[in-house]
C-alpha cells in the first residue's frame, strides 16, 4: 500500500495539535489527529487472526469486509462479537437483516483477504472462493478454517462502531489442518509451525 503523508502543527486553545493528512490508493484522503495516528500504530502491533466478516441485505445482495476485532463471548450458548465500523459497506446488511456469517481464514485466503481488505476491489469480493448461504442466509466462505453463522442478539453502540453480539446458529469447521492467516503491523502473515 502506498502512503503519502503531511504534517501540519497548529496551535489551539489546548495546545498544540499535530495533523497528519494521509492519502492512500486503497482508501482516498483523510487527516487524523496524532493521537488518532499514535492508537492506530500501536493496535497495528497486536498480531490477530484474520476475519471475513460477511451479511446479505434483504434483497439478496452480499456484502463482507475484514476483521480483526472478533471474539467470543460464551459458549453455552455460543455467542460471538464483532466490532463494524459505521461506514463499513456491509453495517447496514448487519443491521437490517440481523445476521451475520463469521469466517476464519487460512493462508490459503490471503488472495480474498486482500479483495475484501479493499474498496477498490469491492465489486470482485465474492467472485472468488465457495460461497454458500448459512441458516440465517449470510454468506459461508467453504475454505475457511471455521465458520459461524449468527443472529444479532445486541448491537451496542460505540462511538464510530456498532458492537454486534450474535448467537451463533450454525458451525462449519474444515477437515484439513490448516494454520491461519495472521495481520500485523498493516500486512498479512503466516505462521510456521
Amino acid at each position: 500500500m502506498k502512503l503519502n503523508i503531511k504534517c501540519a502543527i497548529s496551535d489551539h486553545e489546548f495546545g498544540i495539535i499535530i495533523l497528519y493528512t494521509v492519502k492512500s490508493e486503497n482508501y482516498g484522503i483523510y487527516t487524523m489527529a496524532y493521537e488518532d495516528v499514535l492508537f492506530k500504530s500501536g493496535m497495528r502491533q497486536l498480531a490477530s487472526g484474520v476475519s471475513l466478516v460477511a451479511s446479505v441485505d434483504r434483497g439478496g445482495r452480499r456484502y463482507g469486509l475484514i476483521a480483526t476485532s472478533v471474539t467470543s463471548v460464551c459458549v453455552s450458548p455460543p455467542m460471538l462479537l464483532v466490532c463494524v465500523n459505521k461506514s463499513a459497506s456491509c453495517y447496514d446488511a448487519i443491521k437490517n437483516s440481523g445476521a451475520f456469517c463469521i469466517n476464519f481464514l487460512g493462508q490459503s485466503d490471503s488472495d480474498i483477504a486482500s479483495q475484501f481488505g479493499s474498496p477498490k476491489y469491492r465489486d470482485l469480493r465474492f467472485g472468488t472462493g465457495n460461497w454458500m448461504a448459512g441458516k440465517t442466509g449470510a454468506p459461508v466462505l467453504a475454505s475457511a478454517l471455521a465458520s459461524f453463522d449468527c443472529s444479532v442478539r445486541q448491537e451496542m453502540d460505540m462511538v464510530s462502531h456498532s458492537v454486534f453480539i450474535g448467537d451463533v446458529l450454525e458451525i462449519h469447521v474444515k477437515s484439513e489442518i490448516e494454520m491461519p492467516l495472521i495481520y500485523h503491523n498493516g500486512s498479512y502473515a503466516s505462521i510456521n509451525a
